[in-house]
């Protein structure tokens, strides 16, 4: 007797073997279905199980059958490596002990003792000319070398200059140089020498930027009332680091020490007396509050404080700066051809190897073009 199946909405037997062999194949794809299924939870829980436990201890993991043993409970003690103390350290190392500040990183096993700290090089005052410069030395030195010179007997000839050697032997000069401004003013002292991050440079900087540019001369613009007062300059405008070696302890240890630091190079120098005072200009050698006997003093202190081999690159006076209130050749008060020959002559007296320098009075003249009346002026070294 064929089995009857009943099954929702099929009461067919005539279907019943279809049925039945669909149902038997329903059920094993069901069960191979929860068989995958389960496999991959067990492998995804495997995985998960690893991600979250990859941090902490590893333990053996034991599978029965198709469960996951229970992870058991370690009872081992927590291993720690403490990191070494500076205490730790020190025992292990054969540097001294060190008083500086401890630092986060492990001190060397073969640490030197510390060597003396270098002296600081200067970090101011480069004259940048796009020049290989001083680049690599002591641009700060506490003394200029001295080239062993002898001061020559320095002559005007023929419309040329000399400088003439013991032996009589002449040699021509001609001069390229500038004027350096400063010590004619209240300041005492020459202008630029406050190197800062700013501006300024160092006695240094400026003998080595003349020298790179076969600059060969500098004339010094001086007053006389410093000269006779010897008034030192004011130090706060000197960068003293950078310029050591220029002695500010008066005026004229101020002179001598840049006269030195030119010589070094070459460079000749020529002391200008270029006011009566910072606050008297002056228009002539002499004025109501300064008279002639001061120039001529101050002269005197000149010649004696700077006519030797140790200034050999002292080319003479400018004796008067641009004396535009003068005359020339009228015998009046203020005639500079009888002032110069008074101030030369004072000068030869006490150094006959200078030269003596004279400036015309660049007077106002007149001239008529084409019916109109034109003004023209003599450049200072012309009206003579």
């Amino acid at each position: 007797m064929t089995s009857e199946t009943h099954y929702e909405r099929f009461t067919s037997p005539g279907e019943d073997n279809k049925l039945q062999s669909f149902v038997h194949s329903t059920r094993g794809k069901i069960i191979l279905t929860t068989v995958v299924l389960g496999v991959v939870g067990l492998v995804a829980g495997l995985i998960i199980r690893q991600g979250v436990s990859s941090s902490e201890p590893r333990h053996a993991q034991a599978l029965t059958g198709d469960k996951v043993a229970p992870q058991p409970t370690s009872i081992e003690p927590t291993t720690w490596t403490p990191s070494p103390t500076t205490a730790q350290l020190k025992s292990h190392t054969s540097s001294p002990t060190s008083h500086e500040p401890a630092t986060t990183s492990k001190p060397s096993s073969t640490t030197k003792a510390p060597t003396p700290a270098p002296t600081p090089s200067p970090i101011y005052g480069k004259i940048n000319d796009n020049t290989p410069g001083t680049s690599g030395q002591t641009t700060n030195p506490k003394t200029f070398p001295n080239r062993g010179c002898k001061l020559p007997n320095y002559l005007s000839e023929n419309g040329h200059l000399y400088a003439q050697a013991p032996n009589g032997t002449k040699i021509p000069i001609f001069i390229k140089g500038i004027n350096w401004f400063g010590m004619e003013t209240e300041l005492n002292i020459p202008f630029g020498l406050w190197a800062n991050p700013d501006n300024g440079t160092s006695l240094y900087e400026i003998v080595a930027f003349l020298s790179r540019h076969r600059f060969n001369s500098v004339r010094l613009p001086l007053t006389v009332d410093s000269l006779i007062k010897n008034t030192p300059p004011n130090p706060n405008v000197v960068n003293a680091y950078e310029s050591p070696a220029l002695n500010l302890t008066t005026y004229m240890s101020a002179v001598q020490s840049l006269v030195v630091a030119m010589g070094s190079k070459g460079i000749s120098v020529l002391l200008d007396i270029h006011y009566l005072s910072d606050t008297d200009k002056g228009d002539a050698w002499y004025s109501v509050e300064h008279p002639a006997s001061m120039t001529l003093n101050a002269i005197d202190i000149l010649t004696i404080n700077l006519c030797s081999d140790t200034y050999w690159n002292v080319i003479g006076i400018d004796l008067t700066n641009e004396p535009w209130n003068t005359t020339w050749g009228d015998n009046g008060a203020k005639d500079f051809r009888i002032g110069a020959a008074l101030l030369g002559n004072r000068m030869l007296a006490n150094c006959p190897s200078w030269l003596a320098f004279i400036e015309g009075n660049a007077q106002t003249h007149t001239i008529t073009i084409n019916g109109t009346v034109f003004d023209y002026y003599d450049w200072w070294g012309g009206g003579l």
